[in-house]
């Protein structure tokens, strides 16, 4: 959308001289090449963490004994599709950056669908709740920080 506002004005004989030197300022930005590197050897996943996931605790009382079970868990949740279309005219997917996610913590990637007023929505979820993946993810957010309010919930 910008590029487009930008090329109708930049060659328009009638805009303005303040749009145009407003304009003239703006360097394109190149397209940087996909990341391939490992998830644990950068912050990205902290500030896709920052964005899309939660941390929760489950307190479930057990029936069969007299005791108490406390469980820990890290979610991401993300829509299924971007919404840019690949050269073949379909919604590039986000389950193979899902999938890295879920072989890094060892989970299962989870799909789902709910409706919501006549609309449906497809979610992939990563879901860490045993205590290999816990501490992939105490391991990953000690080494590289939450930065938002998530941080707390993380320290919690």
């Amino acid at each position: 959308m910008v590029k487009s506002i930008y090329r109708k004005n930049i060659n328009n004989p009638k805009a303005q001289p303040k749009t145009l030197n407003i304009l003239k300022q703006i360097h394109p930005l190149l397209a940087k090449p996909i990341d391939n590197s490992p998830i644990e050897s950068n912050s990205w996943l902290s500030g896709f963490s920052d964005a899309d996931a939660n941390f929760s605790i489950n307190i479930h009382k057990r029936s069969d004994k007299n005791s108490t079970r406390v469980q820990l868990y890290y979610r991401l949740e993300i829509k299924q599709n971007y919404h840019i279309t690949e050269s073949d005219g379909k919604k590039a997917s986000f389950f193979p950056l899902m999938s890295q996610i879920g072989m890094y913590l060892g989970v299962t990637v989870h799909s789902r669908s709910r409706s919501v007023k006549d609309k449906i929505f497809h979610r992939f979820t990563v879901i860490s709740k045993n205590k290999i993946s816990n501490l992939q993810i105490l391991d990953y957010f000690s080494k590289y920080p939450l930065l938002s309010s998530k941080y707390l919930d993380f320290k919690d």
